[in-house]
């Protein structure tokens, strides 16, 4: 127990934050539980190891990385075995991959200062992974345009969600003066959302184009056809 508030102390962030947020954890886990009881959400033993290893092979990547002042970095294609694995085994899946995924980027650089900022950086922008699912129903044959598709639209969700925890962030007084500005007054009206945005897509979409290329390169190579033909196999 006193471990647990020494961590508090460490990261500053008041207990009732800390409630919330594990509540509103327990509640996402609850909501897994009762959709897994689906036969089309069955969370069998093949799927959660192709999970784990999805999981494992994004956060290793997720270290081969620029890190930026403020957060955030451009990685070396880090989602995509999570987004693969998401395309080959539903959204439900794919889902609890990301949400999975999130809290090992929470503990590999946990910056923590309010519950809602911690949502918003961690747990929900990776949980958006679950678009490669979505998005499957949209290929046939050898194409694989909506996996470029949920690509893109997960970097989008990524960028709403870190745009949102830096509004957050700054509205909260965390930053007094935001860089490259001569005053505070020059920081108001640019505005906390436009900053945001502009810091965030400067690595995001950066990020974004390599697991692009990544994919690309996969592709033409027929490795994706193969990876997704192994991952189907019953």
């Amino acid at each position: 127990m006193r471990f647990f508030y020494c961590l508090l102390g460490v990261f500053d962030i008041e207990l009732p934050s800390v409630i919330a947020l594990f509540a509103l954890l327990a509640l996402i886990v609850i909501l897994f539980v009762i959709a897994s009881k689906r036969k089309t959400a069955n969370l069998d033993s093949r799927a959660i190891v192709y999970a784990a290893i999805s999981a494992s092979l994004s956060f290793v990547l997720s270290y081969v990385k620029l890190d930026f002042a403020y957060g955030g970095s451009i990685t070396f294609a880090s989602c995509l075995p999570l987004l693969l694995y998401a395309y080959a085994f539903g959204p439900v899946r794919g889902l609890l991959a990301g949400l999975v995924y999130g809290l090992l980027q929470f503990i590999q650089a946990p910056y923590a200062y309010h519950a809602i900022q911690v949502i918003l950086d961690y747990p929900l922008p990776f949980m958006g992974i679950f678009l490669g699912g979505i998005f499957r129903k949209m290929d046939s044959g050898e194409g694989f345009k909506g996996l470029y598709l949920a690509l893109a639209c997960y970097i989008f969700w990524r960028l709403v969600c870190h745009t949102g925890s830096g509004i957050y962030f700054y509205n909260q007084g965390w930053i007094a003066q935001l860089p490259f500005f001569d005053s505070v007054e020059a920081s108001q009206n640019l505005g906390a959302f436009i900053y945001s945005v502009c810091y965030n897509a400067f690595y995001l979409i950066p990020d974004g184009i390599v697991a692009a290329v990544a994919l690309a390169v996969l592709h033409k190579s027929n490795w994706l056809k193969r990876i997704l033909l192994v991952m189907s196999e019953k």
